[in-house]
């Protein structure tokens, strides 16, 4: 490249690769395993120099390879965005889509009940109240979080059903 040799069409794009899109998922990669509020819910699904531990469920139980696949790209989804979108199911701008579809958005309110139901019929009702005075983002966290670990612990998809019937097609 410094001999006046303008480089092949091949060696220019590991060139820009190197230079823009590593250094780019590099940042992106930093800022999702620093982000406090995610800690929790990554800490729950990712090893270091292992497969998630949603990806080994889905492989002992081939059935739930959708909704592990759809947890991921949510919590990824979730981590990675900073930038206003459109709700595809109420049509309001928010900076916070994950949020906005598991506590506010109209669209879906009925499976958002269904959720909070489960919540109070399936752990304590102290809980349950205590979840109401969280913040909004701790309350996702709570959610999504709780959502991953019965799944892999407990074997129960419930939770992760109506968490990803929520946030589906964001």
């Amino acid at each position: 490249m410094y001999d006046g040799i303008f480089p092949s069409k091949y060696s220019w794009k590991i060139i820009i690769k190197k230079a823009v899109l590593d250094l780019d998922k590099q940042r992106r990669c930093d800022h999702l395993l620093t982000n406090v509020s995610l800690s929790p819910i990554l800490e729950s699904i990712i090893q270091v120099n292992q497969p998630s531990l949603l990806w080994s469920v889905a492989i002992q139980n081939p059935v739930l390879l959708k909704l592990c696949k759809s947890l991921i790209q949510m919590v990824c989804f979730w981590g990675s965005r900073n930038w206003i979108s459109q709700c595809n199911q109420c049509n309001k701008l928010t900076d916070k889509i994950i949020e906005h579809r598991l506590l506010y958005c109209t669209e879906v309110e009925e499976i958002r009940d269904k959720l909070w139901c489960y919540i109070f019929t399936s752990y304590s009702t102290e809980l349950y109240l205590n979840l109401i005075n969280y913040s909004a983002v701790d309350q996702c966290v709570w959610v999504i979080e709780q959502a991953i670990n019965d799944l892999l612990h407990k074997n129960d998809k419930n939770m992760a059903i109506f968490v990803r019937d929520l946030c589906d097609l964001i």
